[in-house]
């Protein structure tokens, strides 16, 4: 069951659409003013307000899709969701440990992958990719250093291939051409890089991105984002890059100002040593972690740390304007640290459990239309705090 919000048709004044509009654009609308000779993004954060509200009126439409829950499909935590034709594959890394399909409606289908060290199994499952034109699925094994391949139509195993450095998640930017992120391959001359491309053809390999003191693995986290195009967000740099199939270009820059992290301080500490990351990211309210860097047909909507506080940016393509906040008003005034984290044209995708879904009651059933608090009520009786998680799927209005 999916649940429509339709937010065009609200009888307002004409005279509190002006007064309020006025008001809107004058305290929360922003706009690129300065854009590169190449056509770079350029964002100046450093007085940005870390507690700013993104306004209710950039919501166009909401979907709301349980994901059906069965014995067989129970999912722990979705890191990645990747739409495909009328199907959503939705990744469970620590639970499930598979690629679970479901229909667009929440329908659960089937799954693909298991849990082994058998043939066509894995011990880690990091990452997956879904590549239409061949009709397969790819997963990445690190631990394991391979790729698998399965059929898309039945989920049989296909193949593997083993690559030669431990990569955490990886892209596809054209036809048999794979992009890794990876901190610890080697090119021929020694030098370290952070992106890896694999041509598939005669696996021949190339690297982009030679690593200094901002490049520190944080293996937890994804840092290349597949929707639109494809983006690299590192997470302690102000920069943003576009991968091509043969090139790696810097998109959006950021002014962090005095709250970027110092390179001297990441200088000192070695690769492998994640306590003392902690301990410099806990030591200050710095700018960094660029993440879930997502593009549709009109927007692009990424997440930061701001000052040490998680905010979230919507970026219009069309005007070059820019809203951000720690949260929604209105509406999904409830729904607390949205991240979308994959795009189906100009829906884009977040995804909250079955209790945090229930908290969202108050501000659903004062803010929604009739309809909506009908529909809502009755998929939240459908729910307990077992359920599998609920998609948010946003459709935005341009500002």
């Amino acid at each position: 069951m999916c649940i429509i919000i339709n937010r065009k048709n609200r009888e307002i004044s004409v005279c509190l659409i002006v007064i309020c509009s006025l008001f809107i654009l004058s305290s929360c609308n922003e706009r690129i003013s300065n854009r590169g000779e190449d056509d770079t993004l350029h964002f100046d954060v450093s007085n940005w307000n870390r507690k700013q509200i993104i306004p209710d009126r950039v919501i166009k439409q909401v979907r709301f899709i349980p994901l059906e829950t069965t014995q067989d499909n129970l999912i722990g935590n979705v890191n990645k969701i990747l739409t495909s034709k009328d199907k959503l594959y939705v990744l469970d890394v620590k639970y499930g440990k598979k690629i679970l399909i479901f229909n667009k409606k929440g329908k659960y289908l089937n799954s693909i992958g298991s849990y082994g060290r058998g043939e066509g199994e894995y011990i880690s499952l990091n990452d997956f990719i879904v590549d239409e034109q061949e009709n397969r699925l790819l997963i990445l094994d690190s631990e394991l250093r391979k790729i698998l391949t399965y059929s898309l139509t039945d989920g049989r195993f296909l193949d593997e291939l083993k690559i030669n450095f431990f990569a955490t998640n990886f892209a596809m930017p054209g036809h048999n051409i794979l992009i890794f992120y990876s901190m610890t391959q080697l090119s021929r001359t020694g030098d370290e890089y952070s992106i890896a491309r694999l041509d598939l053809k005669d696996n021949s390999y190339k690297w982009f991105l030679k690593k200094d003191e901002y490049d520190k693995r944080i293996s937890t986290f994804f840092l290349i984002f597949q929707s639109e195009n494809i983006y690299y967000t590192p997470f302690f740099r102000d920069i943003v890059y576009k991968i091509t199939e043969n090139e790696v270009k810097p998109f959006a820059t950021f002014n962090f100002g005095k709250d970027k992290i110092p390179g001297d301080k990441l200088k000192k500490i070695r690769d492998s040593d994640m306590r003392a990351l902690i301990e410099l990211m806990k030591g200050g309210d710095w700018t960094c972690n660029i993440h879930n860097f997502i593009e549709g047909n009109e927007f692009i909507t990424f997440n930061m740390n701001l000052k040490g506080h998680h905010i979230f940016v919507i970026f219009s393509k069309k005007s070059g304007n820019y809203l951000y906040g720690d949260q929604y008003e209105g509406l999904l005034s409830k729904a607390r640290f949205i991240q979308n984290i994959a795009v189906d044209g100009n829906e884009f995708i977040s995804v909250v459990d079955a209790i945090s879904f229930k908290k969202m009651k108050s501000a659903i059933l004062e803010n929604g239309d009739e309809e909506t608090k009908a529909y809502y009520l009755q998929t939240l009786n459908t729910l307990s705090d077992q359920s599998n998680p609920v998609i948010i799927s946003i459709e935005y209005n341009n500002f």
